[in-house]
């Protein structure tokens, strides 16, 4: 009930519209020869008229939506200047790029501990720390969580051997 109140419909009139298409129908279906070829027809209408006042508020709905989505799409970009938006823009690219970097970075890292360590992909975990300094991504911290196996390796050689590479502080912990 409240729904229809929201959009600005009037309840009783949405029922009674329903009821007289459906006794307008019957009606139809009893003044109509007995012919049950024509009756599935009269049916077919009345359905199709009911279905369309059924949706009625749906359509409201979609319009009262539409207009506030358009008009506060419009506000944003009147009242953001050029700048902004692609100040916007550049933060959610730099992000985007970071995010990616970040899970190549994690990848490499674990195919290099694989290759030169044995330690499997599944024994180990990389978590890399990032900033931006001056617009670029630049590595603060890289974490390596060693699991089953392969908490048995040295770590001091396995944060040597990534720092070296990384140009970065490596710490090699046990879960």
């Amino acid at each position: 009930m409240c729904f229809a109140v929201i959009i600005g419909w009037n309840m009783k009139e949405y029922l009674s519209s329903i009821i007289v298409i459906s006794i307008g129908v019957s009606l139809f279906e009893l003044l109509a020869p007995s012919d049950e070829g024509f009756l599935k027809y009269i049916r077919l209408i009345g359905a199709l008229c009911l279905v369309c006042v059924m949706i009625g508020p749906l359509n409201a709905i979609g319009e009262t939506l539409s207009d506030n989505f358009l008009e506060d799409l419009k506000d944003n970009l009147t009242n953001n200047s050029k700048e902004e938006l692609e100040d916007q823009y550049n933060n959610l690219l730099n992000e985007y790029l970071n995010n990616y970097s970040v899970d190549s970075l994690n990848n490499q890292i674990e195919i290099l501990l694989e290759e030169n360590f044995g330690i499997p992909r599944s024994e180990c975990e990389v978590n890399t720390y990032t900033t931006f300094e001056n617009g670029k991504l630049a590595i603060t911290e890289i974490q390596i969580l060693l699991s089953g196996n392969s908490i048995f390796q040295n770590p001091y050689t396995i944060e040597k051997y990534i720092s070296n590479i990384c140009t970065a502080e490596c710490k090699v912990l046990i879960k």
